[in-house]
């Protein structure tokens, strides 16, 4: 079973993480953060494009200007970013059929289903970037 995120939203949490690691000390161009994470320049910046619609991250023009978030890591979900990024919205259409599938006229698998993507939506929704920081860090030997 394939549960997970599309292109676009594991680009724009790696993106979303990179701003986290430079918080708040760091401006960074659409370019270093392309390069940073591995995203397709021209895919970072419009991806980056939807983290600013989303007031999730600040854009400043010039020389001196680039990205950064808008507020502490800690308080931008995984969710908000995934959303920002145009995959939040879960399809109503049934995994049997493709058909709208609804709890009026559910499938064989549509309580499974809804309760999947229901758990998925709440461990994005838990996550922050300040833990995914914290998890990210190499264990230092003592």
């Amino acid at each position: 079973m394939l549960l997970g995120l599309g292109r676009r939203g594991q680009y724009a949490v790696r993106l979303a993480l990179e701003l986290a690691r430079r918080w708040p000390d760091e401006r960074a161009k659409a370019r270093d953060l392309a390069a940073a994470t591995a995203t397709p320049g021209p895919y970072a910046a419009h991806v980056l494009g939807d983290l600013v619609r989303a007031g999730l991250v600040l854009s400043t023009a010039g020389r001196a200007g680039g990205y950064e978030l808008a507020r502490p890591p800690g308080d931008i979900s995984v969710l908000a970013v995934v959303e920002a990024a145009g995959e939040g919205a879960w399809s109503g259409a049934c995994v049997l059929t493709g058909a709208p599938c609804t709890p009026d006229t559910p499938c064989a698998v549509h309580n499974s289903w809804s309760d999947a993507r229901q758990a998925f939506a709440d461990q994005l929704a838990a996550a922050d970037f300040s833990g995914l920081l914290t998890a990210d860090q190499p264990e230092v030997p003592s």
